[in-house]
């Protein structure tokens, strides 16, 4: 993915492809970011709530501090760093998030 674009909100990505001439762009409602097994949350420091260990901190539905920016995986859960833990986390986010957008 070469950028996010949209403007009060995602709208779009542009996505460049080995072996193509150009980059393309996808329209989308949100994007996922993988950061990792360690709390790699430089780029958010300031923006969202964080602990000691640098873990951005989430309620029970995912949400961040920022409301309606969700956190899973790793980079929110330093108790138990694993697939089926970012899995379960995801699902609760996104049923989160689409009961939401159903509501707009």
């Amino acid at each position: 993915m070469r950028r996010i674009m949209g403007n009060d909100r995602v709208e779009a990505v542009e996505i460049e492809r080995a072996q193509a001439i150009k980059p393309f762009q996808m329209a989308v409602q949100g994007v996922l970011v993988r950061i990792g097994w360690e709390p790699n949350t430089d780029f958010i420091r300031g923006q969202l709530e964080l602990d000691h260990g640098g873990y951005v901190i989430v309620g029970s539905q995912q949400e961040t501090s920022v409301a309606n920016v969700f956190a899973i995986g790793d980079v929110a859960n330093p108790l138990a760093p694993t697939i089926a833990g970012a899995v379960g986390a995801g699902a609760t986010a996104a049923k989160v998030i689409a009961s939401r957008l159903q509501k707009k």
